[in-house]
């Protein structure tokens, strides 16, 4: 079994993850991690103790013996300029989505992973999750039967306002609305998707339980309007861009 060293850029929640993961991995002989936030860089180190703990990632794709690099940074505009660079330090690359902004930095990234003769993958955790196995096993094997209609919902109970950083995906749990959509206007974004749901809880009134499997979740549906159009007035205030509702908003499409 080869070992390999192993690189992580950006260690708050996500990276953190793959960090400490990378740390406990048979396969990986060295780890090295680069943070922003001196903070978080020692939080981690601690966890982990890297070969390196840097706050310039530079220093990373500068090691010759590091053959691959996690990037988990945030804003999402820091996604391709860090990815690039990796790339063309001779790194193969796991990239936390979204992979670009534009479709052409998207591109670019690619052909840079191809003539190069790198590996060169998005972060897409819930590929494994033995949840969308099992579902899919089930629809092969006949146990749900021919399907007509499919509604899936992920419920995340995160703090939301703690967490954000950037996204361009905002949520009414935001404690400053305003704060994050200009934070997310000013970093590039061309449009801010706002709503969605807001955090809350259904009972089963036959069962006498709740409805979502974590007790509580993201619930949306009429009673959200109210709350829906304060927030998009709110953050119409302080940016220039798009607002858009999504997903099962009241106020889908709204532009």
């Amino acid at each position: 079994m080869r070992q390999i060293d192993v690189g992580v850029i950006g260690t708050g929640w996500c990276g953190g993850i793959r960090a400490v993961t990378a740390a406990n991995s048979p396969l990986v002989r060295n780890l090295s991690i680069a943070e922003s936030d001196p903070d978080r860089l020692r939080e981690v180190a601690a966890q982990t103790n890297p070969l390196l703990a840097t706050s310039d990632y530079q220093e990373i794709l500068a090691n010759p013996d590091v053959e691959a690099v996690m990037i988990s940074a945030t804003p999402e505009t820091t996604h391709h300029p860090m990815t690039k660079a990796a790339l063309e330090a001779g790194k193969h690359v796991l990239l936390e989505k979204p992979m670009a902004l534009t479709l052409d930095e998207a591109d670019e990234l690619i052909e840079i992973a191809e003539r190069m003769g790198l590996k060169f993958t998005i972060g897409y955790s819930q590929r494994f999750n033995v949840k969308q196995a099992l579902v899919k096993r089930s629809l092969g094997d006949g146990t749900l039967g021919e399907p007509v209609s499919v509604l899936i919902s992920r419920h995340i109970t995160r703090k939301l306002a703690d967490k954000i950083g950037g996204r361009i995906k905002l949520s009414p749990a935001a404690t400053d609305v305003r704060g994050i959509a200009r934070a997310i206007a000013d970093a590039g974004a061309d449009a801010i998707s706002a709503v969605n749901t807001l955090p809350g809880m259904a009972i089963d009134r036959v069962r006498r339980r709740p409805l979502l499997g974590n007790t509580y979740g993201g619930l949306s549906g009429p009673a959200l309007k109210p709350v829906a159009l304060r927030v998009v007035y709110e953050v119409a205030q302080v940016v220039k861009v798009p607002i858009v509702g999504i997903a099962d908003s009241p106020l889908a499409g709204l532009t």
